[in-house]
């Protein structure tokens, strides 16, 4: 299998690889794989993210795990269970907290080191928006972090609306939604 989704690219050049099911390392120096793809669940939605501290955060597995992977072993560091399958991209913070949506309806706030919880953004919070009609959201996408800590989180409404939620960093509360 062939890749299949964005590669990411570590501080040396070397690049992680998504393929269905798996990840591979690929050394930009030698043009040769350090490890071979590594099998971290089902899923046809490879996504991956690199950290500074020699990690890749992986998710888009049909088994609805994100993981941590260490980039010289190539070995898992850590997993966390969501509700439903990871589509969108993890971000890596600065600190190496990692932050992602899933199918679950549900944002992601995760410690890089260890894969704990530091906090959830669950969509039913968002409450009536648009002629007093409830959202629900999925996240797809990849967020993004500006320099004031705050994420920007693009999601699908339950009527195919699209939304983007604006959360704060720190404990993940709701500073504005836009609703499409």
């Amino acid at each position: 299998e062939g890749p299949n989704a964005t590669p990411a690219i570590t501080d040396n050049g070397s690049v992680i690889i998504p393929v269905e099911h798996a990840l591979s390392f690929l050394e930009e120096t030698k043009l040769s794989a350090k490890w071979g793809q590594k099998d971290f669940g089902g899923g046809n939605w490879p996504t991956a993210a690199v950290s500074k501290g020699g990690f890749a955060y992986y998710a888009g597995c049909g088994d609805k795990y994100v993981y941590s992977v260490n980039l010289t072993t190539g070995k898992k560091q850590w997993s966390y269970l969501t509700k439903n399958h990871t589509r969108s991209v993890p971000v890596v913070c600065q600190d190496d907290d990692v932050y992602v949506g899933s199918q679950d309806a549900i944002f992601y706030a995760l410690d890089g080191a260890t894969g704990k919880l530091k906090w959830k953004y669950t969509n039913d919070q968002i409450g009536a928006f648009g002629g007093g009609r409830q959202f629900y959201a999925d996240y797809d996408h990849a967020p993004a972090i500006d320099e004031h800590g705050r994420i920007y989180a693009p999601c699908n409404s339950i009527n195919g609306r699209g939304m983007l939620l604006a959360l704060e960093k720190a404990k993940g509360e709701l500073k504005w939604a836009y609703v499409d």
